[in-house]
């Protein structure tokens, strides 16, 4: 409700124009503060300017195993509403199709955390129909649970795709991450970091690892 905002407003935070008639923009609102009120994803035509798709990407992740938060607390059930939609990434598979891959940040909403403690991060994943009347639809692992890909460190905020060309002359498409890693505020109130910075390969397709670039305690790095 653009009358009545959540926290801070909404706000946009990443945009792609995967062609003329198809682009993909991540919506926001909520403040460090307030409850996660929306993370949307939203398909438009960038030349007539119509909406063609709203997807609501703050759903629950189950983890497969102990999940803990950027502190080190455990995180009852193994399981948290996504939230903070950080950046997109896509990858062309053919004339028709394509992947998208959303980065979440997932933020422990309201005191004392106010935004500084952060869930484990996560990738979303969506199967991409450029032409058609609703051109986004969640990937699935196993054809009913959804594709996510739960990141090595906390807070991702960046996205690349890279096409590695293969002997039979396809492609296979490596994912890069960029994680910000977390602060805190120290005694003086000065705003330090607390968990490291990298960069994690995953493959695209599977969303297994291939290994992580660390790039230490940077403090909310971003490519």
């Amino acid at each position: 409700d653009p009358t009545n905002p959540i926290g801070f407003g909404f706000f946009l935070n990443d945009i792609q124009i995967v062609s003329d008639t198809l682009g993909l923009v991540l919506v926001n609102a909520g403040g460090s503060d307030s409850a996660p009120g929306l993370s949307n994803l939203i398909a438009f035509d960038p030349t007539s300017g119509t909406v063609l798709q709203t997807l609501d990407i703050a759903t629950e992740y189950q983890g497969s195993g102990p999940l803990f938060d950027s502190t080190g607390l455990p995180l009852p059930g193994d399981r948290f509403r996504q939230s903070g939609a950080e950046g997109m990434a896509y990858a062309r598979l053919s004339e028709t199709s394509g992947r998208l891959y959303v980065a979440m940040s997932n933020i422990l909403f309201g005191a004392p955390s106010n935004g500084m403690t952060k869930l484990p991060g996560t990738v979303q994943v969506f199967d991409v129909r450029p032409g058609s009347a609703a051109p986004l639809s969640p990937a699935t692992a196993d054809g009913v649970t959804p594709f996510v890909i739960q990141t090595q460190g906390y807070n991702p905020v960046a996205l690349e795709t890279v096409a590695v060309p293969t002997a039979s002359g396809s492609a296979l498409h490596r994912l890069l991450v960029t994680v910000a890693g977390t602060t805190a505020f120290d005694a003086t109130f000065q705003l330090v970091p607390v968990t490291p910075s990298s960069v994690e390969a995953a493959e695209a397709t599977t969303g297994a690892l291939h290994g992580v670039f660390p790039l230490g305690l940077s403090g909310l790095c971003a490519l």
